[in-house]
């Protein structure tokens, strides 16, 4: 969206005022983005139901704009009819989510979800009803960071995996999901790149793929600086300020925040959206010295870190050059997600070679013991230890599913005790699951159900109740199980891996105090924010979406993008405004 590209409502008749306009644009839509031409991406929505692909000029003046579409819900209908030819980005995004409810504690999410899934949460395959339009003049100047391409940690994952959610859930404004694999799967011969097929859910090697290939379709490749590391970002302390031209001068003399451009409307209403008073404007300070409005100054960040390039020497060998950035900016975006810093038990033997705190070192130390054992007699140990698996999780369960196909035994330990009556409050997202969507997991639920006894499925064991007290050398393990008798009862096992899933946590070390303020007491969300801009409420300036603003899937993710991108077009507008006046009354006292 800060890339010119701009939601609106679909579910309306467009007024023939709207579409003589929007035809006399046709041609800046094609306007050249960052050197290249930027191609329109196209819409998700059409009379038949089916999925359409056409250029934001193409669908501005596109026959089908004539006519109606409603929302299954009636009352988000009829608020969304009462402004219909203004871009979401400029409406009251309040008051268009209220009441709304779903599986998001975000309303904007909600919000986002509602039009681009109508109907998700039902069961309902229902097509967008959001149209896409870019504006070449409206794009806000922005960067990407992230330690590796597009996709983030999609790229780490084992590429078998399936998504919780359905395929068409992951993809993103203007490239269907399901299309692109299709075409990707033709223009390799008919084989698949990206993992295993499934009539509803995407493989983690198909989503990374279709991220990655989103930027480069986009054109947004300008906006992307990848194998990057931010390790500082600091708010920047102000010595001086000049209210008269919308300037801030930061320590040292340096003028980090060049006037604002004023910014063509778009349509005459949003003409006057654009020319109405700013929200809030009465409140206004105005300087002690002048009399004049003060212009307020935002909070500005430094960020600071490096980015890794790889070059290849004249001997052949790969090496790593280091360049240091510092980008300062008045808003600064958090979406670094929540699996950085895996969860330990603080146990002792944690720290041991053979212990792994993540699914990706896992399948490297399945590989090690495997190839150890073919070069080796395993030094007394042998390939019938089982592998221990510690946690609840999704995470937990595939790693039981993955250690189960590459022929090892698995014991299982979880401290929660289950059985065939436990409720869906158990807290367990395994249960929770449709066993027609989700399969494997409903397998996995049905092993952990099985009990203690293990009889049911050969190589597996659940340890229900059990809790890991410590991990030795020599690989066996101690687990405590409660009889509720105040006697805990000890077991000891033999191991050849462990593997400790019990969640993460996000790295937020390069924020003043690890951001460990940016919570609330009482959340378990890493980053309290306001929920309809998501700005961090203990920091201005500061946004955070996705799973740091507790936005775990990828269908809410893109409402906090909404919110975002609405407050600071918001800001845009109040600081046009305090400098038009300014301006004008600053003369006075020239």
């Amino acid at each position: 969206m800060l890339s010119g590209n701009w939601p609106y409502y679909a579910g309306h008749k467009v007024p023939e005022s709207q579409q003589s306009q929007s035809a006399a644009k046709t041609n800046r839509s094609h306007a050249h983005h960052g050197g290249k031409a930027f191609p329109s991406p196209s819409s998700n929505f059409s009379p038949s139901g089916k999925n359409t692909h056409k250029s934001y000029a193409e669908d501005d003046c596109d026959e089908t704009s004539n006519q109606t579409f409603s929302h299954p819900d009636e009352y988000l209908s009829a608020r969304l009819r009462e402004i219909p030819e203004r871009s979401l980005l400029l409406q009251d995004l309040k008051f268009l989510s209220q009441g709304l409810e779903g599986r998001s504690r975000n309303p904007i999410s909600l919000l986002f979800d509602a039009l681009s899934h109508p109907g998700a949460d039902m069961g309902h395959e229902l097509p967008s009803l959001l149209k896409w339009r870019y504006h070449s003049g409206r794009r806000v100047d922005h960067v990407v960071l992230g330690k590796g391409p597009p996709g983030g940690s999609w790229h780490s994952m084992n590429s078998s995996i399936l998504t919780i959610s359905l395929g068409s859930w992951m993809e993103l404004p203007g490239l269907d999901f399901r299309t692109w694999e299709l075409e990707t799967r033709s223009s390799s011969g008919g084989m698949s790149p990206t993992g295993p097929r499934d009539a509803a859910r995407a493989s983690a090697a198909s989503v990374a793929m279709y991220y990655q290939d989103y930027v480069r379709r986009m054109n947004l490749e300008n906006n992307f600086r990848c194998d990057t590391v931010v390790t500082s970002a600091r708010p920047i302390p102000y010595s001086s300020g000049c209210c008269a031209c919308y300037s801030v001068v930061a320590e040292g003399g340096e003028n980090v925040c060049p006037p604002e451009k004023y910014w063509k409307p778009l349509t005459e209403e949003e003409q006057d959206w654009w020319n109405s008073p700013a929200d809030n404007e009465d409140r206004i300070e105005r300087c002690p010295e002048t009399g004049v409005q003060e212009v307020p100054r935002p909070t500005l960040w430094r960020v600071s870190g490096y980015q890794i390039e790889e070059k290849v020497d004249e001997n052949g060998e790969v090496q790593r050059v280091y360049h240091e950035f510092t980008y300062i900016t008045p808003h600064l975006v958090l979406g670094t997600g929540c699996a950085d810093l895996p969860n330990r038990l603080g146990i002792p033997g944690e720290t041991l070679p053979f212990v792994t705190h993540s699914l990706r070192d896992l399948e490297q130390a399945l590989d090690s013991l495997k190839q150890e054992a073919e070069d080796t007699n395993l030094e007394g140990r042998s390939l019938e230890d089982p592998v221990l698996i510690v946690g609840a999780g999704l995470s937990a369960a595939d790693a039981v599913l993955g250690v189960r196909f590459n022929g090892l035994p698995v014991l299982h330990a979880f401290r929660r005790s289950l059985g065939p009556n436990s409720s869906p409050s158990s807290g367990i997202l395994l249960k929770q699951l449709p066993g027609h969507l989700y399969p494997e997991y409903h397998k996995v639920w049905q092993m952990m159900s099985d009990g203690r006894t293990g009889a049911s499925y050969r190589g597996y064991q659940a340890l229900c109740g059990g809790k890991l007290l410590e991990i030795h050398p020599d690989r066996k393990v101690c687990l405590a199980f409660d009889h509720n008798d105040n006697a805990d009862e000890l077991e000891v096992h033999r191991v050849s891996i462990v593997a400790v899933l019990i969640g993460a946590k996000p790295n937020l070390n390069f924020l003043p105090h690890g951001g460990r303020h940016l919570a609330a007491e009482s959340s378990s969300v890493p980053v309290s924010v306001d929920p309809y801009t998501h700005q961090c409420r203990s920091a201005p300036g500061l946004y955070a979406l996705g799973p740091l603003a507790g936005d775990n899937f990828v269908r809410f993710l893109q409402g906090g993008a909404l919110a975002i991108a609405s407050h600071l077009q918001n800001e845009l507008k109040r600081n046009k405004h305090i400098l038009h006046k300014t301006l004008t009354s600053g003369s006075d006292h020239s």
